[in-house]
């Protein structure tokens, strides 16, 4: 994965909004509730350029900004499942691949694209309960979803029919090789699915079961370990936010 080093931003003097200085934006205390909304979509766009997933595969910003104001809307006005909550989960991916250089060894670019963009809409239209509520009150989620993962569903599903069918002439995924969008679509919808908690002590397992005998090269990693590291990294993401 190749990415943009620090430099000089592109002064928007027509726009009201801008992103903020790089220098806040890798930084670990970074608070989306300190600035306004729309900050936050030009934050996200930026981050993309930082991880080099921009110039890859040629998003334009426009794109992006539009994008993610879609995916806020979206997003009920909870106390915690919020588009600040969605924000700061892929702030927190973002950083954690950008200052990380093992991590980002083991990811490939649309790698890094999915988990970014499944973080922004990991809970998007989140209703503000769980998935036994839905289950046990037999709700029209819980019966679409046939009572599996209902909530992390139908956020995947929501947040594919804002790229698909909400996002005007111009998508996020234009630019994606029919290999590309695959791994990107599959990706995304695993990840945010991951974000059940009944999947966390089965990925516990699977972490605990590899042998330090047998270390994995970081430089050379399988397909196999790649799947798996890359949905360990999104489920650290999301923990790290459920304090």
């Amino acid at each position: 994965m190749k990415r943009t080093t620090l430099g000089p931003q592109i002064k928007r003097d027509s726009d009201i909004y801008c992103e903020s200085d790089d220098s806040d934006l890798i930084n670990w205390a970074f608070d989306p509730f300190l600035v306004d909304q729309q900050v936050l979509y030009f934050n996200f766009a930026r981050m993309l350029e930082l991880t080099g997933i921009t110039n890859r595969f040629d998003l334009k910003q426009e794109v992006v900004l539009n994008f993610a104001k879609n995916i806020a809307r979206k997003y009920q006005t909870n106390t915690y499942h919020n588009f600040q909550h969605g924000f700061s989960t892929a702030h927190f991916c973002f950083i954690s691949i950008y200052r990380c250089h093992d991590i980002e060894k083991c990811l490939r670019s649309i790698d890094v694209f999915a988990l970014l963009i499944a973080a922004l809409m990991h809970d998007v239209d989140h209703p503000g309960t769980n998935n036994n509520y839905e289950i046990q009150k037999k709700t029209e989620l819980a019966i679409r979803y046939n009572d599996t993962s209902v909530l992390e569903a139908h956020h995947a599903a929501v947040g594919w029919d804002i790229i698909y069918n909400q996002s005007g002439n111009n998508t996020i995924v234009d630019q994606l090789s029919i290999e590309d969008l695959n791994t990107f679509r599959k990706t995304t919808i695993r990840a945010i699915l991951h974000t059940d908690m009944v999947h966390h002590f089965s990925l516990i397992d699977q972490l605990s079961g590899l042998s330090p005998n047998a270390p994995f090269d970081v430089n050379k990693p399988s397909g196999k370990f790649k799947k798996f590291f890359c949905f360990s990294c999104f489920s650290c993401f999301f923990l790290f936010h459920i304090h």
